[in-house]
C-alpha cells in the first residue's frame, strides 16, 4: 500500500510534510491539504494555486471534443460550460484552499 502525502498548512504557509494511509490529525488552526492537488507548491511556501489538478480534469474531458464521439446537444453544452469554467480557474476562484471546483457532467 502507497502512502498519500499531506502537506501541512498553518496560518497560510506549508509548515511540513506528512504520509499515511488516511487523512492526518492536524493540530487546531492548521489543514491537510494533498500534495498531489498542490505539487506546485513547496514547504516554507504559501500553497500555490493547484493548476495540475485543474490540467488532469480538463484532460479527463479531453475525449469529448473530438469530431466522432456521440452526445446529445444537452451534454455538448454542458461540456462546454464545465471546461470553460475550468479553464476559468483561477481567475474565478483566487483562493487556493477554498477552490469552488465545477461539478463534471454526468457524460464525463
Amino acid at each position: 500500500m502507497t502512502d498519500t502525502v499531506y502537506f501541512i498548512v498553518d496560518d497560510g504557509k506549508i509548515t511540513g510534510k506528512v504520509y499515511g494511509s488516511g487523512a492526518p490529525s492536524v493540530q487546531e488552526g492548521q489543514t491537510a491539504i494533498l500534495v498531489s492537488d498542490f505539487a506546485e507548491s513547496a514547504v516554507g511556501s504559501a500553497p500555490a494555486w493547484p493548476r495540475l489538478k485543474r490540467n488532469a480534469l480538463l484532460a479527463s474531458s479531453d475525449w469529448t471534443q473530438l469530431g466522432d464521439v456521440a452526445l446529445s446537444s444537452d451534454e455538448v453544452s454542458s461540456v462546454k460550460t464545465y471546461r470553460e469554467a475550468l479553464r476559468n480557474l483561477p481567475s474565478s476562484s483566487t483562493d487556493p484552499m477554498n477552490v469552488a471546483w465545477p461539478v463534471a457532467p454526468a457524460c464525463v
